[in-house]
């Protein structure tokens, strides 16, 4: 073997090719080629980069605590997650580093794959219960249907025909009414027992009663629907009323804004003529003279703002209050009603003379 000479740091140096025993027992190579002025350095023989990464555990050996310098206490130390303090000594920090790692006396440092895992204390880790969600909430029960009535039974009192004889369709009761195209669709059904009378009878006085002005349409309504609670949904009973009761029917609707100086009557004629169901749905079946879907309460106050505007004169408000009783057809329920409340005006309408514009 040739000479070798030892370089600081423990790095060999001699002649390229030249051997030299190192430390672990393994034989070191000189590994600078010939006519280079570097510095030979030597490595393990057999102990190449590629040759370390497929064998590992072998290569340089790890120091221990006591040959580590300062940085390599530093770096270990922040491995380990040990907080050490600003300036701290060296000794300390082995000390620190021997007691996370569990190294006893002054020994290398175990290495993790050398550890016997029989060795190793098992830790206990407090797992949270595992809280279940809270089941969902019940659906929400289906409505319970209404009970329906029961079926009336047939009553043994006599039906008398409208309007005082059999086969006249007009008088006190239009057949083409609402309620006298139930009287005529009931049928046989006439003949059952509501409130101790025969249903024909009672349908009857409803729609006479209007004409005789003991009620007015509201009430024979409100009348109506009462009597439809008693009939139950799958008969035909029940349905020909519910069509009488879409028909008189009427949703709310104000009524159209009149001037300030209209005529106190004219202003008490839009309020009646407003709580009428047939003047709020502004048609009917019969409509006549072209006022289909016409409100008589759009009409009227159209008339108000014409003579506020100098363009009616009292003769203007006969005119006007004639075209309103034309606008409907005998037959319709609610026809009686408008006739009632507007009649006393006309003869008193000559009163109101021409409305001189304001300047």
């Amino acid at each position: 073997m040739s000479e070798t000479k030892v370089a600081r740091g423990g790095a060999f140096c001699g002649p390229v090719g030249a051997t030299a025993q190192s430390s672990v027992g393994s034989p070191l190579i000189c590994a600078v080629k010939p006519g280079t002025k570097t510095r030979p350095r030597w490595r393990l023989n057999g102990d190449s980069k590629s040759e370390r990464r497929a064998s590992p555990g072998r290569g340089r050996r790890r120091p221990t605590i006591l040959e580590m310098n300062r940085r390599q206490l530093l770096a270990e130390a922040k491995n380990l997650g040990i907080t050490l303090k600003r300036g701290e000594p060296d000794d300390d920090i082995r000390t620190k580093i021997q007691k996370a790692a569990g190294a006893e006396g002054s020994g290398p440092m175990p290495r993790v794959d050398a550890i016997d895992p029989a060795s190793l204390t098992p830790t206990t880790t407090e797992v949270s219960p595992v809280t279940e969600p809270a089941p969902p909430p019940p659906p929400a029960p289906e409505p319970v249907p209404a009970a329906q009535p029961a079926m009336p039974g047939r009553s043994a009192e006599e039906l008398r025909p409208p309007n005082h004889a059999w086969g006249v369709d007009q008088g006190l009761m239009h057949f083409d009414s609402a309620i006298g195209r139930l009287w005529n669709e009931l049928g046989d059904d006439r003949h059952l027992e509501v409130d101790g009378r025969a249903l024909g009878n009672v349908v009857c006085d409803l729609g006479e009663n209007i004409t005789w002005k003991k009620h007015d349409t509201n009430d024979a309504l409100a009348e109506l629907k009462r009597i439809r609670t008693q009939l139950p949904d799958d008969c035909d009973a029940a349905r020909r009323f519910d069509r009488a009761i879409t028909r008189l029917d009427a949703p709310d609707r104000p009524a159209p804004e009149l001037p300030e100086d209209t005529p106190e009557p004219i202003k008490k004629l839009m309020a009646d003529l407003n709580n009428i169901n047939l003047v709020r749905r502004g048609g009917d079946e019969g409509m006549r003279n072209g006022a289909h879907g016409t409100h008589e309460t759009d009409f009227l106050a159209e008339a108000a703002w014409k003579w506020t505007r100098g363009e009616l004169s009292g003769h203007g408000w006969t005119r006007a209050l004639d075209h309103i009783l034309g606008m409907r057809h005998e037959s319709m329920e609610g026809w009686t009603e408008i006739r009632t409340f507007v009649f006393p005006l006309l003869h008193t309408a000559n009163q109101w003379g021409r409305r001189k514009p304001r300047a």
